[in-house]
C-alpha cells in the first residue's frame, strides 16, 4: 500500500529523514576539500574559514565528522543570501590568483620601478637577494617558482595593493 495524502501520518519514514539531512548536511566535506586558492575565493565569513581550517586538519573520521556538521551548522545560520553564494559557488569554484604569483610577475615585467616599489612595501626585504631571484627567473621556470616562494604573502599583498591603487591614479 502506498502513502498518500489520507494515508500520510504526519510522522515521515526512515528514507525521508535521512534524505533530510543529507540535504541539510551537505557544506562540510565539499568546503574543506577547496584548494586554497579557491577557498580564499569563496564568500565566506571569517568564523566559517577558521572552522573550515581546523576541518582540514583533522584526520580522525569521526572527529571530521563532527567538525563538518559543526560546519553545516555553521552555514544553515547564515542568512539565505548567504547560503545561495555559497551554493553557487561550490556548483562552480573559480580559483583565487595567488597574490604572491601575481607580485612576482608585476616584478618580472616592471624592472628597477617595480623592485624599487616592493622595497617601498618591504623595506627589511634584501634587495640582493631579489635581484638575483629575479635574475633567476627571467630564465627559467625553476627560478620563477623560487621567487614566488620566497615572497613573503603580506608584503605581495601590499604590493598588489598599492600597485592597483597606483594604476587608478594615471
Amino acid at each position: 500500500m502506498g502513502m498518500d495524502e489520507d494515508n500520510d501520518d504526519g510522522l515521515g519514514g526512515r528514507s525521508r529523514d535521512r534524505r533530510e539531512v543529507t540535504e541539510a548536511n551537505r557544506w562540510g566535506a565539499p568546503l574543506c576539500a577547496l584548494s586554497d586558492a579557491a577557498l580564499r575565493a569563496a564568500p565566506l565569513p571569517d568564523a566559517l574559514r577558521d572552522e573550515i581550517a581546523l576541518g582540514r586538519t583533522i584526520r580522525s573520521y569521526r572527529a571530521r565528522d563532527r567538525q563538518y556538521a559543526l560546519i553545516d551548522r555553521l552555514v544553515r545560520s547564515l542568512e539565505p543570501a548567504a547560503i545561495e553564494a555559497i551554493d553557487a559557488f561550490l556548483a562552480d569554484p573559480v580559483e583565487a590568483p595567488d597574490p604572491r604569483a601575481l607580485a612576482a610577475e608585476a616584478l618580472l615585467a616592471g624592472g628597477d620601478a617595480a623592485l624599487q616599489a616592493w622595497i617601498e612595501a618591504d623595506p627589511q626585504a634584501d634587495r640582493q637577494r631579489l635581484r638575483a631571484l629575479l635574475r633567476n627567473a627571467r630564465r627559467d621556470d625553476r627560478g620563477r617558482n623560487a621567487l614566488i616562494d620566497a615572497l613573503p604573502l603580506g608584503t605581495a599583498e601590499a604590493f598588489n595593493t598599492a600597485r592597483a591603487a597606483g594604476a587608478k591614479e594615471r
